[in-house]
């Protein structure tokens, strides 16, 4: 069990109970959120969904130009 978290409870009649846990720092705690599980969800199926394809960098460049 090396390298796992736990909770450790100490119970009224002297004994320690240990629970795993799975800890989640405080700074990537809004990705378990569920408004945000979702989004990362659809656009997980996206991913997987969209065939990659070769930037052309000349017209990215022109896009760019043209909107600013």
């Amino acid at each position: 069990m090396a390298g796992m978290d736990f909770i450790m409870e100490k119970m009224a009649g002297g004994d320690t109970m240990l629970k795993r846990a799975v800890v989640v720092p405080m700074n990537e705690r809004w990705l378990h959120e569920p408004g945000v599980r979702a989004q990362l969800n659809r656009v997980d199926q996206w991913m997987h969904n969209t065939p990659t394809q070769e930037t052309n960098l000349l017209k990215l460049e022109s896009n760019l130009e043209a909107g600013s």
